[in-house]
């Protein structure tokens, strides 16, 4: 009997012994969680740095990671320390020349006369600045990067001849601030961000005249993940505006080219399109200026400005049309874009923070579990012992297999 209770006791330890590696290796793990994030917050990145190679140039900032590309206006940019983070991507492909059939105001592609394409896959070169640092005042560091080209215009997507070669110039001007800087219209005054937004100056000066309504830019907005909603916050007629879901993931492209969505636009200084987590978590912003500008010689005027959208299954494509019928001139347009910051996770640590409730119970019923499991087998175990050490050399013999 003695030697019973000394094998239950034995294995009551071991038992023990297993639990407490269990409970250790659950509480290093969570502190390797925690652990960088606060060695992070020690030793702040400084506000920017970049490389350039010959396909992209990338902005790094203490929470934005940008990268322009080369070959045509597309950026790519995700958040920095979040390393679940998706990437976005905001780019623009194509400007089209449209005539308003039907005077609604409304820009769908069967109303497109011409296209000038933006790629280099349609022999269009883009001139790319240096990277220029500098001080302001207000904005304090910055950085901006510029591209321009020459762009071509087509009478159909068939075509592989152009009927304008240099129909017009466009630029780009992309610009990240160290602080916040307040920016005014005739509507009111708006805010960029410092170091999580990236604003882009375009402009499209139009050299050679060509009859139509007027010039569409299509913007591409897509997201990866599960961030796929679009919050559009439009003015359909209430006392304030609303918020309107879109998802990216339907394809509408199959309701063909007489088909789209207006965006009913608001008479607030910007137009404001969020990216959202299908949580309704907002992980991006993109803003567009309500007053765009034509300058036509000494002349500045203010075209009226449309919007309409679709989705594909994958992308959101925004069209902002400005009705510049027949003139040769500069229209320039501010679009602004970049990330909250509240909607990511700036580490490991911080995810595991903010889920340490549900982590716990978790764990606490795996350990429970396993716990349960490890006992059942000890003391199935210690019983076949106890029971073997008590047979008598009769029975151990009995219970032996006969000799073939």
């Amino acid at each position: 009997m003695s030697a019973s209770l000394s094998f239950a006791v034995m294995a009551k330890s071991s038992m023990h012994r297993r639990l407490d590696l269990i409970v250790c290796t659950i509480t290093i793990t969570a502190l390797m969680f925690c652990a960088p994030a606060e060695a992070r917050s020690q030793d702040e990145a400084p506000f920017l740095t970049y490389t350039a190679d010959s396909f992209k140039t990338t902005l790094v900032c203490s929470n934005l990671t940008a990268s322009i590309l080369n070959n045509w206006p597309n950026v790519a940019f995700y958040h920095t320390k979040d390393r679940i983070s998706p990437v976005f991507y905001i780019g623009t492909p194509i400007v089209y020349l449209f005539n308003d059939t039907n005077g609604d105001g409304l820009f769908v592609r069967s109303e497109i006369e011409y296209l000038a394409y933006l790629d280099d896959l349609h022999d269009v070169t883009w001139n790319i600045s240096d990277v220029q640092l500098g001080v302001d005042p207000s904005a304090g560091q910055y950085v901006v990067l510029s591209r321009w080209a020459d762009l071509a215009l087509y009478d159909s997507r068939e075509a592989v001849t152009p009927v304008v070669d240099n129909w017009a110039r466009m630029h780009f001007s992309f610009r990240i601030t160290e602080n916040p800087v307040t920016f005014h219209n005739d509507l009111g005054d708006y805010v960029v961000q410092g170091k999580i937004d990236i604003q882009v100056n375009m402009s499209l000066e139009i050299t050679h005249r060509v009859n139509s309504s007027g010039v569409v830019i299509e913007h591409s907005l897509k997201a990866g993940l599960n961030t796929y909603t679009f919050l559009l916050t439009e003015d359909v007629g209430l006392d304030s505006p609303v918020q309107t879901q879109v998802l990216s993931r339907v394809d509408e492209t199959v309701n063909g080219e007489d088909f789209a969505h207006r965006f009913n636009l608001t008479d607030l200084p910007t137009q404001r399109i969020e990216i959202a987590k299908d949580d309704g978590t907002v992980q991006v912003h993109h803003k567009m200026s309500s007053v765009p500008l034509m300058r036509c010689g000494a002349d500045v005027t203010k075209p009226q400005m449309s919007c309409s959208y679709y989705t594909t299954g994958s992308d959101m494509i925004l069209h902002t049309a400005f009705m510049v019928r027949d003139a040769n001139g500069t229209i320039t347009h501010e679009v602004t874009f970049g990330i909250d910051e509240a909607g990511f996770y700036e580490g490991v640590g911080d995810w595991f923070r903010e889920n340490l409730p549900v982590i716990m119970i978790v764990t606490g019923t795996i350990v429970a579990a396993i716990s349960v499991v490890l006992f059942v087998m000890i003391y199935r175990k210690s019983v076949r012992k106890i029971t073997d050490a008590e047979k008598s050399p009769v029975q151990k013999q009995d219970e032996k297999p006969p000799d073939n």
